[in-house]
């Protein structure tokens, strides 16, 4: 019985029960950040057949435990779970309720690349909240800098 199947049939006690106990798990910080780092390290496995000539940045080079400790090192820094952008605070809600099963969690914490060209580094992860990271992940480092350079010209001429 393959796993749609096996969901499909199970009775609506069981499915909430099954859904509870991932909620529980996820709500559970480090856990969630374990689940965040496995993701990071199944990507380069998951896109090495379609991406032909992009695998290297899709590439991880640190451990979990270096992950971990980069994530305390944060939350020191941040004072918390804070965004390392935008200062609000984040979360590490798991599932929300069984009616928006699948409905992102915005304030939730997302592993990002500060240069979407290099590969997973220490160096080049940062955290950020999801609404964040949706709203930077389409520009480069190169548009970013160009921003930049447009806003300071705009900007700090009229001082």
């Amino acid at each position: 019985m393959n796993e749609k199947t096996y969901y499909k049939n199970l009775s609506e006690e069981k499915k909430l029960e099954n859904f509870n106990k991932a909620k529980d798990r996820l709500s559970n910080e480090h856990k969630y950040m374990e689940s965040r780092y496995l993701i990071i390290k199944q990507r380069y496995k998951n896109n090495k057949h379609s991406i032909k000539n992009r695998i290297d940045i899709y590439t991880c080079d640190f451990t979990m435990e270096q992950f971990l400790n980069h994530w305390e090192e944060h939350k020191k820094k941040y004072g918390g779970l804070i965004c390392a952008i935008s200062g609000l605070p984040m979360t590490h809600i798991g599932l929300n309720d069984p009616s928006n099963k699948y409905k992102r969690n915005w304030t939730n914490i997302s592993v990002d690349r500060l240069d979407s060209d290099q590969p997973y580094t220490l160096k080049n992860i940062i955290f950020i909240r999801w609404d964040i990271n949706l709203s930077k992940r389409d520009l480069s480092i190169k548009h970013m800098k160009k921003i930049l350079e447009l806003y300071n010209q705009k900007f700090n001429n009229l001082n």
